[in-house]
């Protein structure tokens, strides 16, 4: 899972991987133990929850909004909102 690749839907350029936050969240102490791992993958990227674009930092700034292709809520590029994830 490491080496998945994750496509900006716009310009085609590679997200750069973050890693798996629920650890990050869990060191922090935000979260406690016994969350499943999966779907907490996350890229530098921003996705629509309605028809799953996926954008780049460079295409779309990483913070809330809304999607420029559909109006959708905008999500961070995390596993568990990219299509299929």
């Amino acid at each position: 899972m490491d080496d998945e690749k994750v496509i900006c839907s716009k310009c085609g350029c590679e997200l750069k991987r973050i890693g798996n936050v629920l650890n990050q969240f869990q060191s922090a102490g935000w979260v406690t133990s016994g969350f499943n791992q999966q779907g907490w993958d996350q890229w530098l990227g921003t996705v629509c929850s309605k028809c799953h674009m996926i954008f780049c930092e460079k295409c779309r700034d990483v913070g809330p909004g809304n999607c420029q292709n559909c109006g959708g809520e905008i999500r961070p590029a995390t596993r568990s909102f990219i299509k299929g994830g």
